[in-house]
């Protein structure tokens, strides 16, 4: 990419990350780019095209070992780029948390006055 001549990329940015990004400074470097969300539209292209270079977002999970494997077999060369990174997104550390996420429950606090003497609650 950096000897002077055009190359094509395929950025596959399945959480909308860094695709864009990345995308605005290989073509300002002079790069043909395109970007995908999903791995069955990259792969469509790939089949179809040459391309010189796939760039996938690190993950584990099925469709992105089953994604890299094709690509493998098309003799494309893969570069992963680092996952989002979160406070619990565990995926930067190459393994998936199988529990759900369970957001607290709001709760409205009403602060207790004691009535005051002489008052009740009929003459309010």
């Amino acid at each position: 990419m950096g000897t002077g001549t055009m190359s094509s990329i395929v950025i596959v940015d399945r959480s909308f990350a860094s695709g864009y990004g990345m995308r605005e400074a290989l073509l300002h470097a002079g790069n043909s780019v395109h970007v995908f969300s999903s791995y069955s539209a990259a792969l469509t292209l790939l089949e179809h095209k040459k391309i010189d270079t796939v760039v996938v977002e690190f993950d584990n999970d099925r469709p992105t070992t089953e994604f890299c494997d094709a690509v493998r077999r098309l003799n494309i060369p893969i570069v992963y780029s680092a996952p989002p990174v979160s406070a619990d997104d565990l995926r930067q550390f190459g393994f998936r948390r199988n529990v759900p996420k369970h957001y607290p429950t709001p709760t409205i606090f009403l602060p207790f006055r004691p009535a005051r003497a002489g008052y009740s609650a009929r003459a309010l």
